[in-house]
This record gives C-alpha cells, structure tokens and sequence, in this order.
C-alpha cells in the first residue's frame, strides 16, 4: 500500500479538461436553444453563448485549481491510498458480496 499526496494540480490541464467538456455539453445545448429561438437569437448566436460558457467554466475551474495549489502545501493535500491490484482483488474478496 502506497500512500500520497495530491499537493498540485496543473491549472492548464484543468483549464483545457473544463474548456473542452464544455465546449460539448454547453454548445448543445446552445444549438439547441438557437434552433428553439431562431428568430431571436439564431444558430450561431446559440453555439456562441455555448462558448462563452465553456469559457466562463474553465476559468472558473482554473481559479479554484489555483487556489488549491496555495492552500494544500499547508492543508496537507488531498490523501489517496494506491493498492496493487492483486491487494483490491484480495480486499473485495475478504469484505465478500456488497448487499
């Protein structure tokens, strides 16, 4: 059994994993909204409403990323236990069938 520390996490992967989720999920549903309201705002109107909020949620996401990384040197981190696979075959066998 190994035990870490999460004391740093890099702002641009944050930034990208953030961007680029919603940039899908967000630009969807931004097409959506266009084609629902067409005479109003339009489908290029509604992907760029999809993007603005894709990029709203990566800088967000990157503001608490970089608050994080001031405050778990001091915190200690996030603690993760890494097992070897055949200890978490073993462990699930020792606790049995999960009701």
């Amino acid at each position: 059994m190994y035990n870490q520390e999460i004391i740093r996490i890099s702002p641009w992967t944050v930034f990208r994993v953030f961007f680029l989720s919603g940039t899908a999920f967000f630009g969807l549903g931004g097409l959506i909204i266009g084609i629902v309201e067409k005479d109003i705002l339009g489908m290029l109107g509604g992907a760029f409403i999809g993007l603005v909020l894709a990029l709203c949620s990566a800088i967000g996401a990157s503001a608490y990323c970089a608050i994080f990384n001031l405050l778990a040197p001091a915190t200690g981190g996030i603690a993760v236990q890494i097992k070897p696979l055949e200890q978490q075959a073993l462990d699930q066998d020792e606790a049995g069938p999960s009701s």
